[in-house]
């Protein structure tokens, strides 16, 4: 047998070094699962679909608060509380449940705080049926009371809101229809001190070929008090928008748009919020296109007043991950978290063409000096116990532990998870 010669031998080595580290940019690292809870439907809710969020507890941790838009007594949705129980797990509580419609049903969105009270959104319900803000407050015996404080009317003021944020005394949010033009409204719900709230439409979208519509996501503001978001359709492409409004001297807000996707750098950005990373870069996410067709991670940087756009991540589908919904979490390190509803390579879940497309993944972005941003896997989803289509984004804890809800699961109607939080 002829031996190898020197060259060929430092060929091999130089094959067996990339390939080792192609394998490692796309390995999962050993990060483990809790299900902190598994839904049963009725009485504590079902399908989560929105993001968790961390409030005061009143004790001495945080606990993490969520909705679901489906189950509950009513099968109308809960707003449930997870709180540390001092043994390593975690107890899960309904804190409540929605009965009524009149005051709202259906919660949207993930649940805002001002450090005291709750407040959320309802995609349909309240006082006309299109959807409603309210506000939660615990008593002093711990239980939760939940007031309507703005029902939305359609037309003049937008339809269907997808969750608040809490901002210097107000929520802002968005609504996905609506609004004068039709093409949904950016919004702000205002207290005037006395337990009322006032409401004010700071942009109306059009369905036109130069404004976005049709908003899935939130919104949310920079340092100068300048307010971002993303619309799912819209722009010269009908592909979506990344969006800025900032408030003129007098008192108006203006929209200034600082991309339009074209489906080869995404294409239907859906429940995703925008994020700043330190150096005040913009992060987020579109659920469809790239050149892989199923969804992207990109990048905003600003060069005076020009932004621009970067695609960090393509997804391919199958093993790859498809279908990012939500938007993207960040560390200190600066590294981005965020979700695939399908894609993993585990389970047999499927998308509108029956093909399967697996049931999701966690996924890290992490930058490098010079050279992509390298994609590693904390969890790929198997529709068992360890639930599936994980269709919001997840948020981390002060130790880089990832918290999360799967929409489903193959022995219940979904659960809410925890990963260790990957090496650094």
């Amino acid at each position: 047998m002829p031996s190898l010669s020197r060259l060929s031998c430092r060929r091999i080595f130089q094959l067996l070094t990339a390939t080792i580290c192609l394998l490692l940019a796309n390995t999962a690292f050993a990060t483990k699962e809790m299900v902190l809870h598994a839904f049963t439907d009725n009485p504590d809710g079902a399908d989560p679909t929105y993001g968790l969020i961390f409030a005061p507890s009143g004790g001495p941790s945080d606990d993490l608060y969520g909705t679901t838009p489906n189950g509950g007594t009513q099968f109308s949705g809960d707003v449930f509380e997870l709180a540390p129980n001092g043994s390593g797990g975690w107890t899960y509580n309904v804190i409540y449940t929605f009965t009524d419609c009149r005051v709202a049903c259906y919660p949207a969105g993930p649940l805002a705080t001002d450090g005291t009270n709750l407040y959320g959104a309802s995609s349909i319900g309240g006082v006309h049926n299109n959807g409603a803000i309210f506000e939660m407050t615990r008593g002093s015996d711990g239980t939760w009371s939940v007031q309507t404080i703005y029902s939305f009317e359609n037309k003049p003021d937008g339809q269907n809101p997808n969750g608040v944020v809490y901002y210097k005394g107000s929520l802002y949010g968005t609504t996905a229809n609506g609004g004068k033009y039709e093409g949904g409204t950016v919004f702000a719900v205002t207290s005037s001190g006395d337990g009322t709230w006032s409401e004010n439409v700071i942009h109306h979208f059009e369905e036109n070929d130069t404004d976005g519509n049709g908003p899935m996501g939130g919104v949310v503001f920079d340092a100068k008090g300048n307010l971002y978001g993303m619309t799912s359709m819209g722009g010269p492409n009908q592909a979506g928008t990344v969006f800025e409004l900032t408030l003129t001297s007098g008192g108006l807000w203006q929209e200034h748009i600082l991309h339009s996707f074209d489906v080869t750098d995404g294409l239907m950005p859906w429940y995703a919020t925008p994020i700043f990373d330190k150096q005040g870069n913009l992060y987020g996410t579109t659920s469809l296109g790239g050149s892989g067709q199923y969804g992207t991670v990109f990048e905003l940087t600003r060069s005076g007043a020009e932004w621009t756009e970067t695609v960090l991540y393509n997804f391919a589908g199958g093993e790859d991950g498809a279908n990012p919904n939500s938007g993207v979490s960040i560390d200190s390190e600066g590294r981005l978290y965020g979700a695939t509803v399908l894609g993993g390579g585990r389970g047999d879940c499927t998308d509108q063409s029956t093909q399967n497309l697996y049931c999701g993944t966690v996924f890290l972005l992490t930058p490098s000096q010079s050279g992509p941003w390298a994609i590693s896997y904390l969890h790929r989803f198997a529709d068992s116990t360890d639930g599936a289509e994980p269709s919001a984004g997840v948020i981390l804890d002060s130790r880089d532990n990832v918290y999360g809800v799967a929409s489903h699961s193959g022995t219940a109607s979904g659960v809410v998870f925890e990963l260790s939080h990957p090496p650094r």
